[in-house]
């Protein structure tokens, strides 16, 4: 994936989460987190791995959008002086977003390996 694709699939990655985030309403609870991370995590795993041929080149760069954005999400939060979690919260998100990318790749590519119908 080249740095262009990286940026792009960063910004598809952040309308799915404020997308998320107004779907939940911008919740602060540990479900609605979790809601929002599904969304977002695993819709961009989806698009990412659906376009590459295979799942093992789609998978490095599908963990590398997601946890990257996670990161910055927590960057961007710390920065506006919002109260940091803890750490075993943290390690449990960071955990669930590899858990949701993985997931959303690997329907990618089993939709992908599905033969199509032809009429």
């Amino acid at each position: 994936m080249s740095f262009r694709q990286f940026l792009f699939y960063q910004g598809v990655t952040f309308i799915l989460f404020y997308f998320a985030g107004t779907l939940t309403a911008g919740g602060q609870s540990f479900l609605s987190n979790q809601a929002m991370n599904f969304l977002t995590f695993f819709g961009i795993a989806w698009v990412i791995a659906y376009q590459k041929p295979n799942l093992k080149y789609a998978l490095p760069n599908v963990l590398a959008t997601t946890l990257a954005f996670n990161t910055v999400t927590y960057l961007f939060a710390y920065a506006y002086s919002q109260p940091f979690p803890k750490w075993n919260y943290i390690a449990l998100d960071y955990i669930m977003v590899i858990i949701y990318s993985i997931l959303g790749a690997i329907l990618a590519w089993r939709m992908r390996q599905q033969p199509t119908k032809e009429r």
